[in-house]
C-alpha cells in the first residue's frame, strides 16, 4: 500500500501526542487506509517525523491511561522475583533487596552479587543470602553441585577466592595462561604442563598418537618423497647425537 499524499504534513499538524497507537488508528480512519503498527513506525524513521509522545493528563497521577504498580509490588522475570524500589518503574531482585535491607548496605551490581547458600531462590531468610564478588562466581558455579548444604557452599566460597587468589598471583607473576573461556579461562602454566604431561601418557593416548605418525609418514612416502627422506633424515642425526651424548 502506498503511502498517501499529504500523510506527513496531517501526522505533524497532530503532534505532540498520547500514543502511537491512537494516532495511526486516525490516520487510517481519515486516509482510508490499512497501515499496521511496524509499517508505520518503520515510516516514521525513514522520514525522520519525531512523534514527541507525552503521558496522559488525566488528573490522576497516570500514564498512558494505566495507573504504574506501587512501590513494593513483586513480578516474576527470567526465573527471579524482583521488587518494585521506586517510581516510576525501578525494580530490583527481590534477594538483593532483603539483604541490602537486612545489612543496611547497598550492593556494588558491578563488582558483587547475592547467592542463595540453598540453591531455592524462593528462600529469602537473610541466612540463606550471602554477598560474594561476582571475580569467582565462574569458580563456585564449576564447584557447587546439586545436594550441596548451606554449611558445604560456605566451604566451597573459601575455595573458590583462594583459587581465585592463586590465579591472580600467578598472572601478576606471568605463570598464568590467558586463555578463552570456550578453553577453561585462566591456568597456572606448571598445572596446566602436568596435566597434559599426564593426558599424553596415558597408554590409550600413547597407542592413538603413535598411529596417527605412521599414518602420516606413509602417506608422506607415497606423496612427498624428497620431504619423507628428510624428515627420515633429520631423524638418524637425532639419534646419532643421543648416542653421542650416551642417551641412547
Amino acid at each position: 500500500m502506498r503511502w498517501p499524499l499529504g500523510a506527513d504534513e496531517w501526522i505533524k499538524r497532530q503532534l505532540p501526542v498520547q500514543s502511537k497507537e491512537l494516532l495511526l488508528y486516525r490516520l487510517n480512519y481519515e486516509f482510508g487506509t490499512f497501515f499496521t503498527r511496524a509499517a508505520f513506525t518503520t515510516h516514521l524513521c525513514e522520514h525522520g517525523i519525531h512523534l514527541n509522545l507525552k503521558p496522559w493528563q488525566n488528573g490522576t497521577g497516570t500514564f498512558g491511561g494505566r495507573a504504574p504498580r506501587p512501590v513494593g509490588s513483586e513480578q516474576f522475570k527470567k526465573g527471579y522475583i524482583r521488587v518494585k524500589v521506586a517510581m516510576p518503574n525501578k525494580w530490583k531482585l527481590k534477594g538483593v533487596y532483603v539483604w541490602e535491607t537486612a545489612h543496611g548496605e547497598t550492593l556494588d551490581n558491578r563488582h558483587e552479587c547475592v547467592i542463595f547458600l540453598d540453591g531455592n531462590n524462593r528462600n529469602f531468610e537473610p541466612s540463606n543470602l550471602e554477598k560474594i564478588p561476582r571475580t569467582i562466581m565462574a569458580v563456585l558455579n564449576n564447584l557447587r553441585s546439586p545436594g550441596d548444604t548451606a554449611e558445604d557452599v560456605k566451604i566451597k566460597i573459601a575455595l573458590a577466592e583462594l583459587k581465585h587468589a592463586k590465579h591472580e598471583a600467578a598472572r601478576r607473576q606471568g605463570l598464568c595462561y590467558e586463555r578463552d573461556y570456550k578453553h577453561g579461562g585462566r591456568a597456572i602454566k606448571s598445572d596446566a604442563v602436568a596435566r597434559a604431561r599426564k593426558y599424553n601418557q596415558r597408554p590409550e593416548i600413547k597407542k592413538k598418537r603413535r598411529d596417527r605418525r605412521r599414518e602420516y609418514m606413509r602417506r608422506l612416502k607415497i606423496e612427498e618423497p624428497a620431504k619423507y627422506e628428510d624428515i627420515l633424515q633429520k631423524h638418524r642425526e637425532y639419534l646419532k647425537r643421543r648416542k653421542n651424548n650416551g642417551k641412547g
